[in-house]
């Protein structure tokens, strides 16, 4: 059993045992030492611990936490001794050995020391070891191609700044060790005492016809205000994306929250809120553990991203840290099996759905008169259908679903008889299953009146029944010489009728149509006027002629389309036939 202490090296925190410790500490006492009348020394120094402690946090993790003696002499050994940098002259065989011993590991910076702008093309110069110059051409290059400069401003935020002497050692593709630190600190201390020197030079020399600023320095400003203000630009536009992702995501939530436990909500502006939602997957499931299982997974589906939505929004608001990976992947996981139950429980209907089969009945119609009149029974259903549109297709009622999939057709029947024949198709898992959903539908047709046929315009689904896509098709055979007249509100129900004139369906309503040998032919629509032939055809007219204001309004009247307005009450929307 060892004994461990805690030490703070360039910055970090490190568990280091006894030994290590004291092996470290009479390392860098040499090195302080050695160094302490150096021109550049204490940087020097912060710099070797700098490195020393990267190379510690490579060592370290989640299983290893203690720094060991045998990694204290692994880090001097890559380091270099103190001895070996004593005499600068010396041979530098040993180096040599050490530098092989440990292959740097190049990285890309932004290199501050030979900068223009941002310091991106001569730190890519140095990583990839040429002329920084070519690649300032580079760059040039594509600004002109179009997205050079979005290329450029990418980089410039994305690429760290070399910072530290090791920084700068790694961009160059150098070993970090002692000799290099302390010799790239000597040729910065240098460069800089150069640098003193010309600027005193330069104000013993200064020539006030000469501008105070250089053209290069005015436009390096120029460039570093138009960065800072665009990374001011991002980071508001990142706030903004946070706070929508927040906004979005609490929007969603509560809307789920109170459709869970109001129903409140409406869905796309109808009558229809959430609990009716509900109450239709209710219809299509098989049994109340399906239903629960579509519920759950859908839930287990928005939920877990949407939580992650809105985290994003307040790391990237409040800038804290990742989700931890137990939690990131907890709810990943939860996505994942909410979209599976959300996937058996489809297959598990589509199962239901796989099949087709249906009933017909036939009504024989008794009617002494030759015109049969239909309509549509206008009962307490029929209103609320007509509020929403029966486009909607669907609606609760008291004991049982409305329907509002119901097709009306006529056809020539093939002898004297006026028949009603009613087809009620469904689907279900075999074809027996489909029958019987098909049989279990309630549909009536009245006639209070021989002459008269009132039609539903939906059909009912009793509560123990599912939706298993049950529709109602019914064709009316009439007789060749027989009409009937169809009623404005058959337009809900009727369903490509085939006449003479090919009109519409909507054109169709509220005439007389009569069955005749070759279709059906509308007995009261407006026909298009002609002009009468003259007497004498061969007789040309008078050019000398004017016509009065009797025969000029008479020709427009003849000239003018008639403009017929329905409304139907399928979609609300206004329709017109011109004749």
């Amino acid at each position: 059993m060892n004994k461990t202490l805690n030490i703070n090296l360039g910055g970090l925190i490190f568990h280091i045992d006894e030994d290590a410790y004291h092996t470290l500490e009479r390392y860098l006492t040499t090195l302080k030492r050695q160094f302490s009348k150096a021109e550049g020394g204490e940087e020097i120094i912060r710099d070797i611990e700098v490195r020393i402690a990267e190379l510690f946090r490579e060592r370290t993790g989640k299983v290893k936490e203690v720094i060991s003696s045998a990694d204290v002499e692994e880090v001097i050994a890559i380091m270099g001794k103190p001895e070996d940098y004593l005499d600068p002259e010396e041979d530098t065989g040993s180096k040599s050995y050490e530098d092989t011993f440990y292959t740097p590991k190049k990285r890309i910076f932004r290199d501050p020391d030979d900068r223009i702008l941002g310091g991106v093309a001569s730190g890519l110069a140095a990583y990839f070891n040429i002329d920084p110059l070519w690649m300032r051409l580079l760059i040039i290059v594509l600004v002109f191609s179009g997205f050079g400069v979005l290329f450029y401003l990418v980089l410039w935020l994305v690429v760290p700044k070399a910072n530290t002497t090791a920084e700068k050692l790694q961009m160059r593709g150098e070993t970090v060790n002692i000799s290099n630190i302390e010799k790239s600190i000597r040729d910065e201390m240098s460069g800089l005492g150069k640098n003193v020197k010309d600027f005193t030079r330069r104000a013993s020399e200064y020539d006030y016809k000469r501008p105070t600023r250089q053209a290069g320095d005015f436009l390096r400003e120029v460039a570093d205000f138009v960065i800072r203000a665009l990374k001011l630009i991002l980071r508001f536009i990142l706030k903004l994306i946070g706070f929508f992702f927040i906004f979005i995501g609490f929007i969603v939530l509560f809307a789920l929250v109170a459709a869970l436990f109001t129903g409140s909500f409406h869905l796309m502006g109808s009558n229809y809120g959430f609990s009716d939602l509900f109450e239709f997957i209710s219809l299509v499931t098989v049994s109340s553990a399906h239903f629960n299982l579509v519920l759950i997974g859908t839930a287990l589906l928005i939920l877990a991203p949407l939580t992650l939505i809105i985290y994003l929004g307040v790391r990237i608001i409040f800038k804290l840290d990742r989700l931890g990976s137990p939690v990131r992947n907890g709810l990943i996981l939860a996505a994942i099996v909410g979209f599976i139950m959300v996937l058996i429980a489809g297959i598990r209907i589509g199962v239901e759905f796989d099949d087709r089969s249906f009933y017909t009945t036939e009504k024989i119609i008794e009617n002494p008169d030759d015109l049969m009149n239909l309509h549509i029974q206008k009962d307490q259903v029929y209103h609320l259908f007509e509020e929403d549109g029966f486009a909607a297709g669907w609606m609760q009622v008291e004991n049982g679903n409305a329907f509002s999939k119901v097709y009306f057709d006529i056809e020539p029947s093939s002898d004297s008889i006026m028949r009603l024949k009613t087809k009620v198709m469904a689907r279900g898992g075999n074809r027996r299953i489909a029958r019987n959903n098909a049989e279990s539908i309630v549909y009536e047709v009245e006639q209070p009146q021989s002459n008269e046929l009132r039609f539903s315009s939906y059909y009912l689904l009793p509560d123990e029944v599912p939706f298993r896509d049950q529709e109602v098709f019914m064709v009316l055979y009439l007789p060749v010489g027989k009409s009937v007249y169809l009623g404005q509100d058959m337009v809900d129900i009727i369903y490509d009728i085939q006449n003479v004139g090919n009109m519409w369906d909507f054109d169709m309503i509220d005439h007389t149509w009569k069955m005749t040998d070759e279709g059906l032919e509308c007995m009261d629509c407006r026909k298009t006027l002609e002009p009468e032939e003259p007497a004498n055809p061969t007789q040309a007219p008078d050019p000398s002629h004017e016509p009065d204001t009797t025969e000029i309004e008479q020709m427009q009247a003849l000239a003018a389309p008639t403009k017929t307005m329905y409304q139907s009450t399928l979609t609300g929307h206004r329709f017109y036939s011109i004749l």
